[in-house]
């Protein structure tokens, strides 16, 4: 048995054997024991996503509630959540359970990674769906979280 690898743009091998009974050590080179452990690999991206009833929101009466909640914005904790280098959305942190995204389904630790289907990667792109909601007179918006690594879609219905 072999392993090859890709080194200097040739493919080379690793003759490998077994080097006790159990199968879990193999022996690459001499004096050199390599363990081979299985793991499970879960991508979060294909669990299927808990779908909610929709919200009903008073869109304008909200936005004024939100801009006047001082504790709010004294407390939350908004920073990027980061893969492979880039910025796959926002996780919310010290999310105070008597604010307003609290009473509408978001909690702590929720990473915030798409709005109507747009990956929310910067500030500004959150700001440009805001505008496109306010703009286009959207009545439906959802919102996709990861939540404990699954993935959670909130709906609201804006009135």
């Amino acid at each position: 048995d072999f392993i090859v690898f890709l080194y200097n743009g040739k493919k080379e091998k690793m003759w490998i054997k077994k080097e006790n009974k159990s199968g879990n050590f193999v022996k690459a080179v001499p004096g050199v024991k390599v363990k081979i452990e299985k793991k499970k690999v879960v991508n979060p991206e294909l669990k299927t996503p808990d779908f909610k009833e929709p919200v009903v929101v008073d869109f304008y009466k909200t936005i004024e509630e939100l801009k006047n909640d001082k504790n709010l914005f004294k407390n939350l904790n908004i920073s990027p959540y980061i893969v492979d280098g880039k910025v796959e959305g926002f996780k919310l942190s010290k999310l105070p359970n008597n604010s307003i995204p609290f009473k509408f389904g978001l909690r702590e630790g929720d990473i915030v990674r798409r709005i109507n289907g747009t990956l929310i990667n910067s500030i500004s792109k959150g700001y440009v769906i805001y505008n496109q909601i306010v703009q286009n007179g959207t009545k439906i918006v959802t919102v996709e979280v990861l939540r404990n690594g699954r993935p959670v879609v909130l709906s609201y219905k804006l009135k």
